[in-house]
């Protein structure tokens, strides 16, 4: 990753057409704090923050600052780090299978998200109730049912409640239909179970 980091870092400052923009919340568990970095051109970085609120000069506490030092450099970071990281990936396969078991296979991603497909109907309903799921198009892509889609992987409680509302949307879906042909043999056989 430190090789890959560096590649991406040196792309960044030498193109006009890539930036890398970072969040410190999940990782470095500064969320309340709202820090983050750029690395980008001189090009990029000028567009960037001429565009913010205040002209690029929001005011960021001289603790927030400290807090944001601390937890890159401070003597936990690498451990605390690993372990932030370690969770993601425990929680990212736990909540695939959760996906997998419904019926819809799913790709791991080093990030914390994971990409499958999903009837275009199903990820509507369970985004409006509520689920960290997304759909987005690859313009190679032609089926009318079905859409690529991304989960988003956070904490368990709010994973639980994302895999209820594809649960609920696809039983809301196959009640609308009747056994729609894009649903899989085991979401079929879940669904048979409970009449």
């Amino acid at each position: 990753p430190a090789a890959d980091d560096a590649k991406l870092q040196s792309l960044a400052i030498d193109s006009e057409s890539v930036a890398i923009i970072r969040s410190l919340s999940k990782v470095e568990g500064l969320a309340a704090l709202r820090v983050g970095y750029a690395v980008a051109s001189s090009g990029i970085t000028s567009a960037i923050s001429g565009n913010l609120p205040f002209a690029g000069g929001l005011y960021i506490s001289p603790l927030a600052l400290e807090g944001a030092a601390a937890a890159v450099s401070g003597a936990a970071a690498a451990s605390h780090r690993a372990d932030v990281l370690h969770f993601y990936q425990s929680e990212q396969q736990w909540f695939r299978q959760q996906v997998a078991n419904l019926g819809f296979p799913c790709a791991p991603s080093p990030c914390p998200f994971f990409r499958t497909r999903l009837p275009g109907e199903v990820v509507r309903r369970a985004k409006k109730a509520g689920g960290a799921v997304q759909s987005f198009n690859y313009p190679s892509r032609n089926s009318t049912s079905m859409v690529d889609a991304v989960f988003l992987v956070t904490d368990r409680a709010t994973n639980l409640l994302t895999i209820e509302a594809v649960r609920d949307a696809v039983e809301a879906e196959t009640k609308a239909q009747s056994l729609p042909d894009w649903m899989p043999m085991p979401l079929r056989s879940m669904l048979d179970s409970r009449a």
